[in-house]
């Protein structure tokens, strides 16, 4: 499996698939189920789906539950934590630092970031977006 790419799936991947406003999760995680790619979401990105005001709601929730239940979860370690620490040092155009731990995560385990928020993570040398579409 180590032949495999990594990629990170963003917040904003799941937000607008939540809303019916992109294929890019289905396109993802078809490449998932076809052993293409491993397919990782970051702890970080699950508190930010139920740290919306939308996620107040039950029904809301349990589509975030249903949505990320296959994913392997991925998180901060203490050296992906320094990468963070630096990036916020180096970056302080970047205004939300949730994309800081998000990219610190993708750098150290050499995964590309599938997000809509491209702006912001562009902007970091050492990241690998993922052309969807």
């Amino acid at each position: 499996m180590s032949n495999i790419q990594r990629v990170i799936i963003d917040t904003s991947i799941l937000i607008d698939h939540l809303r019916g406003t992109s294929e890019d999760f289905k396109l993802l995680d078809n490449l998932r189920i076809q052993g293409k790619i491993e397919l990782l979401i970051p702890d970080i990105v699950i508190c930010e789906l139920f740290a919306g005001k939308e996620a107040r709601k039950k029904k809301v929730q349990e589509n975030f539950n249903k949505l990320i239940e296959d994913l392997s979860v991925t998180g901060l370690t203490i050296n992906s934590a320094k990468i963070a620490g630096k990036l916020i040092r180096t970056y302080t155009q970047i205004p939300d630092p949730f994309d800081f731990l998000i990219a610190a995560v993708a750098i150290e385990q050499n995964a590309y970031i599938a997000t809509h928020n491209i702006k912001h993570f562009k902007q970091i040398p050492q990241i690998k977006l993922l052309k969807i579409s």
